[in-house]
């Protein structure tokens, strides 16, 4: 499920990182988009295949 508050909140974060090209606010906000929006989407294998 994905948290649009925490989403825009990381957006917000992502964009004022790339205007002020400070690298390490930029993975903290791509982290907290990956949280936002639940990554990982993967499913591990059961072993049923």
């Amino acid at each position: 499920m994905i948290d649009h508050y925490k989403l825009q909140v990381a957006q917000s974060e992502l964009a004022i990182a790339a205007c002020l090209g400070d690298g390490e606010l930029w993975e903290r906000a791509m982290k907290k988009m990956s949280i936002a929006i639940g990554l990982p989407w993967y499913r591990r294998n059961t072993g049923t295949h």
